[in-house]
């Protein structure tokens, strides 16, 4: 019995190290928008960006973020970015971004919900309507 007792706490301890494992490799960089280093951020650069970096939130991999993988998500962003000394990051995730993203309101953010609002926002730092984003447009955004 009492190696049976041995052999439950080594596997606790186990998925506890994995689990604790993965929260720690967990990327929560926002990827560049300007992947073709051209100085201009088109309109699919720009939703690839995002999108990649949203969905770094789906933990269970089902294609969608649920708010409460958002608020992780979240947070572990404003850790990180504390941690580097940015300044408010106590911000990150306390907008109105997930009220954007989740546009049906029924609290999971799609794919097609993220394109959506990517696009408007894209639309809102194209100032000059050109279809790129430049590093001008950028910064007054």
């Amino acid at each position: 019995m009492n190696w049976l007792s041995i052999a439950a706490c080594c596997g606790l301890a186990l998925a506890f190290t994995a689990a604790l494992a993965q929260a720690q490799t967990r990327n929560t960089t926002a990827p560049p928008a300007d992947t073709n280093r051209s100085g201009m951020v088109t309109l699919a650069e720009y939703q690839t960006s995002r999108t990649t970096f949203i969905m770094r939130a789906d933990t269970n991999h089902d294609g969608q973020v649920s708010r409460a993988e958002w608020d992780s998500f979240a947070k572990a962003v404003r850790h990180d970015l504390d941690l580097s000394g940015v300044q408010g990051a106590e911000l990150i995730g306390q907008g109105a971004w997930w009220d954007a993203l989740d546009a049906n309101k029924d609290g999971m953010v799609t794919r097609v919900e993220i394109d959506a609002m990517t696009t408007a926002r894209f639309a809102q730092y194209d100032t000059n309507k050109d279809g790129f984003i430049s590093r001008a447009e950028a910064e007054q955004a």
